[in-house]
């Protein structure tokens, strides 16, 4: 074989390994920008699962069997995604019906996997407390917690106020004015 031969083949290669970083690019790129639409070639690595799930669950229009399939693929594509645990529980009383055993555990999973996630938190929390009567004393400890992290890192606060329960406006009024008295003793006490 000759030198050139050599070169030839190697130059081959470059060229079939840059094409197919473009093509995959573009088709991560494709599936990246328009998430409601799946495509067959990166469905096997959950490109926007997470997105059209979200999508499902947030739109009246979705039934709710469709929405919680969306979900179940989005779970499947990234398992330790706090959102996709939590939105199943969510899915579950988008019609008002109570939260059942099924939702309570994708509740404890969803805080399993980020017991303080910064993009779950302040919905999580929200959706808790909105909740409150139906929940487990495992998971308003769980909340409670979440919520004087939240203040002891004194970071942005939803409006409580939102809250539609009022069990649950109750406890998170009470376990905000409580985390700021601990927050307040701790700054106190350092010189």
């Amino acid at each position: 074989m000759k030198a050139s031969d050599s070169y030839r083949i190697k130059l081959g290669a470059c060229a079939a390994l840059a094409a197919t970083t473009l093509m995959s690019g573009a088709a991560l790129a494709i599936g990246a920008g328009s998430p409601a639409t799946p495509l067959p070639v990166l469905a096997g690595l959950g490109v926007g699962a997470e997105a059209r799930a979200d999508l499902a669950a947030t739109s009246p229009e979705t039934p709710a069997a469709e929405a919680m399939a969306a979900d179940r693929a989005a779970i499947k594509a990234a398992p330790l995604s706090a959102a996709a645990w939590l939105r199943i529980a969510y899915i579950k009383s988008r019609d008002g019906r109570p939260l059942d055993a099924e939702a309570l555990d994708a509740i404890e999973r969803s805080y399993s996997v980020a017991p303080f996630g910064a993009d779950v938190t302040g919905w999580r929390l929200t959706f808790l407390y909105d909740h409150w009567g139906e929940l487990t004393p495992q998971i308003r400890a769980e909340a409670t917690q979440e919520h004087t992290t939240l203040i002891a890192w004194q970071q942005p606060v939803w409006n409580i106020d939102s809250i539609n329960d009022p069990a649950g406006r109750m406890a998170a009024t009470f376990t905000h004015a409580h985390a700021l008295t601990l927050q307040a003793k701790n700054l106190a006490q350092k010189p």
